[in-house]
């Protein structure tokens, strides 16, 4: 967040009782923040027990270290790219754990269809929901992760750089890259 002109906002308002030492803000922060860390823990490596131990440290080090926090006035982006730097430190130091591949869900909000419809869309978004999983498999570790905030997680590219501690022109060349790739190994499953 450097050189950003930090916005008084509810984040800020709520990150900066937190610092003080206000419990309810803790709170507040770890209820709102801890399943979304968990699932995109999990996006880095498949390990349930791990992300959550991880997030107790992630958390048991910002309240040790209240005195050094600086400002943010995006209190997710903030512990997203602390968490991320914390589980790649930790992933460096042992080998055994690799970026994971477990499958996305697939939802349906057709709910208004015929029996039938809803059926043949099913089977639709089942068949396109897997074109993709295969397509995905093709794509580096870093775009994969990209691809998950841009388009699980709804990030801006600004806020996607700040998390993997890139410019943001990076995120749009790693966004570029992906989806190209992406597009060509769909069409690939469909031809």
């Amino acid at each position: 967040m450097a050189g950003r002109k930090v916005a008084h906002n509810q984040d800020y308002i709520l990150w900066e009782r937190f610092k003080k030492g206000d419990r309810q803000a803790l709170s507040e922060i770890y209820h709102n923040c801890y399943h979304p860390l968990y699932h995109y823990g999990l996006r880095i490596v498949n390990r349930p027990a791990f992300i959550k131990d991880n997030i107790q440290e992630l958390f048991i080090d910002l309240v040790n270290g209240l005195s050094g926090l600086g400002p943010t006035d995006n209190i997710r982006i903030y512990l997203w790219a602390s968490f991320r730097r914390k589980i790649i430190h930790k992933l460096k130091n042992n080998q055994t754990f690799s970026y994971s591949d477990h499958e996305d869900p697939v939802f349906n909000d057709h709910l208004d269809d015929s029996p039938e419809e809803h059926i043949i869309l099913s089977e639709e978004h089942t068949n396109n929901a897997h074109k993709i999983r295969e397509a995905m498999k093709n794509l580096g570790s870093r775009e994969r992760e990209t691809i998950y905030l841009k388009f699980y997680r709804n990030m801006t590219n600004g806020e996607i750089a700040e998390i993997l501690e890139v410019q943001t022109t990076s995120v749009s060349k790693l966004l570029y890259r992906a989806m190209n790739t992406l597009r060509e190994c769909y069409n690939r499953e469909v031809s």
